[in-house]
């Protein structure tokens, strides 16, 4: 049906078409309807336009509430890159009730918790975010946040799953080995280490450098043991 279709989602069209609408109504005939005991005269025109007015009344501030709410979400984003986790939680609260059904914003809210290391909170809202979206960044922050709440297991589950879902990533592998070397599991993380190494980076960076170098350090470190 049209009016179940994309355009009638913005306010702007169905203003405009009402308007389009009434101005065209008077041009049309005049059609009768059955009212209590007579035919009551009325302009199927007029009609439309004024279902089309009632639906411009309820979507308009519907949408401004949205547009609020992602002028607000741009602004936790922009507070999450400047390092202000605490102040990036408080603005994705507010945009909360209106964004709970988009999944990467439940995402990013996720991820601002756990930085913020309000772990179990994020593990709330990143469950919330799995059932609409996924993603290896999803993944890596359980993984973060099971690993800082000693569930080793689940995070171990979290940093695999992230790693089938970007192979060529070094970031799950080396999140994985950390994992492993910090929960005493050096076999495990030897070899997920060395794995790491084996595999071609595809883009170098000061991160994958970084990440190279690390567990160069670690496989010294577990050889002397």
């Amino acid at each position: 049906m049209a009016g179940c279709s994309y355009p009638f989602d913005i306010s702007s069209f169905i203003l405009q078409l009402t308007v389009v609408t009434a101005l065209l109504g008077g041009f049309s005939k005049t059609a009768f309807i059955i009212g209590p005991g007579k035919l009551s005269p009325l302009r199927p025109g007029l009609f439309i336009s004024l279902v089309l007015l009632a639906l411009t009344a309820y979507f308009i501030p519907e949408r401004a509430n949205h547009y609020e709410a992602l002028k607000t979400w741009r602004n936790a984003e922009r507070l999450y890159n400047f390092r202000s986790y605490d102040a990036s939680v408080i603005e994705h609260e507010i945009t909360f009730p209106i964004l709970s059904g988009n999944g990467l914003f439940l995402q990013m809210y996720g991820k601002a918790l756990s930085m913020d290391e309000q772990h179990q909170r994020s593990l709330d809202i990143l469950f919330l975010a799995g059932k609409l979206y996924n993603s290896h960044i999803l993944q890596n922050t359980l993984g973060d946040n099971h690993k800082a709440l000693g569930n080793f297991k689940a995070a171990e589950t979290a940093y695999i799953k992230s790693s089938y879902m970007m192979p060529s990533m070094l970031l799950p592998r080396y999140l994985l080995a950390k994992l492993y070397h910090e929960s005493g599991q050096n076999e495990k993380a030897r070899q997920t280490a060395e794995d790491l190494l084996k595999s071609p980076v595809k883009v170098e960076s000061s991160a994958t450098r970084e990440i190279i170098s690390e567990m160069e350090k670690l496989i010294t470190t577990l050889n002397q043991k």
